[in-house]
């Protein structure tokens, strides 16, 4: 018989529990994936003048460790937050910075690429585009947040003013605890429970999306220039543009300012066809496109003039020539600067106290009928 003692049976080791701080900083872990900024419940607590803020976490009643500056108008508090509910409320800064600044490029972008790009779109048709395109980033970082896990409540920050003196909280215990802790709370009571979403979007954030749709008028007209097509022969042409967009020019030979076709057209070169109503082809040219400039093209303009006339008002002085003949052998001008198209500029009133300035004119006429300006320069051609 073996008398030896028995060995003391040991048991398994068993997992020392968790201690608080690590519990709360496993729980208080945002989630990876994406949840909908829904509304919930949160109190609405007045903020007396001598308020007792308790130094537990607003978001997780955890105990504080730092805290967060809220203000609304002449109002201000400092919230307190654990390590882990802190950093998260401090995030909401750089998500609201992050989807500004990806709206901004956005709008910036689409400014300058859509007009010069797509001439088919017309001016409303880029102001949607920009509006919703620089949106979407407000959009996502107002509806979309990643999910909380217990004992959190809130994503970002778990309380803020609704407006002045209301303090919106939550966590219904914390602002429990802040109005039992007031000296004014046999007077002040809380204001009671809505539901509200966690406050993410300001109105500094849709600023570029204002700013890009006051721009993109202004935009659209300088990347798509006009287009002036007069056509002195006998019957309408249609003309084509490798644009897909279409033209049909009616004959005209009187100066006026509604004379012939007007169209907006993609900075550029473009090849543009001349198309009879029976569809033969009359010419084909080779064009090139301005930005911010005026551009002037002639069907069977043999005989007909184009010049431009600068006048003066006021104290300004105008030492240019007058009178500046366009070349009669071209069927197609770029044009800086021009104030008034086919009619004269309004008759000067003889006022020299006001600074006053210039204005240019295009106008038109046979070349055998110039102003005594250009009498001149219309010898030898066609038609003089």
């Amino acid at each position: 018989m073996n008398d030896a003692p028995e060995k003391p049976q040991l048991e398994p080791p068993s997992k020392a529990p968790p201690n608080d701080a690590a519990l709360r900083a496993e729980t208080a872990v945002l989630g990876n994936s994406v949840a909908w900024n829904r509304r919930k419940r949160a109190v609405l607590v007045p903020v007396p003048d001598t308020a007792f803020v308790p130094q537990l976490c607003a978001n997780c009643l955890a105990p504080s460790s730092n805290s967060r500056l809220e203000r609304c108008k002449s109002r201000s508090l400092l919230i307190p937050y654990c390590d882990a509910c802190g950093t998260a409320a401090s995030t909401l800064g750089t998500l609201r910075l992050a989807s500004t600044l990806a709206s901004t490029l956005l709008v910036t972008t689409l400014l300058l690429v859509l007009p010069g790009w797509y001439s088919r779109l017309g001016l409303l048709a880029c102001l949607v585009i920009v509006f919703v395109a620089g949106a979407l980033p407000l959009l996502a970082a107002v509806w979309l947040r990643r999910p909380t896990t217990a004992p959190r409540v809130a994503a970002y920050r778990a309380a803020f003013f609704v407006k002045d003196g209301v303090l919106a909280c939550f966590n219904a215990e914390w602002g429990k605890r802040m109005i039992e802790g007031s000296p004014e709370a046999v007077v002040r009571t809380a204001d009671g429970a809505r539901e509200l979403r966690e406050p993410i979007f300001e109105l500094w954030m849709g600023g570029a999306i204002l700013l890009g749709v006051a721009l993109l008028p202004r935009v659209h007209a300088y990347l798509m220039p006009a287009l002036i097509v007069l056509n002195f022969g006998a019957s309408a042409v249609d003309v084509e543009f490798d644009t897909g967009q279409k033209l049909r020019v009616e004959p005209t030979s009187l100066e006026s300012a509604n004379a012939g076709a007007r169209l907006n057209i993609a900075s550029g070169e473009h090849q543009l066809k001349l198309v009879s109503l029976e569809g033969a082809l009359l010419e084909e040219r080779r064009v090139r496109v301005i930005p911010g400039a005026l551009h002037l093209a002639t069907i069977s303009g043999r005989g007909y003039c184009f010049w431009l006339e600068r006048d003066s008002y006021g104290q300004a002085v105008d030492d240019s020539q007058r009178y500046r003949l366009l070349d009669p052998n071209q069927a197609f001008w770029t044009l800086e600067e021009v104030d008034s198209v086919f009619a004269p500029n309004p008759a000067a009133t003889g006022d020299h106290a006001s600074s006053g300035g210039t204005m240019t004119a295009l106008r038109q006429g046979r070349c055998d009928q110039l102003p005594a300006g250009l009498g001149a320069s219309a010898r030898g051609l066609p038609g003089g």
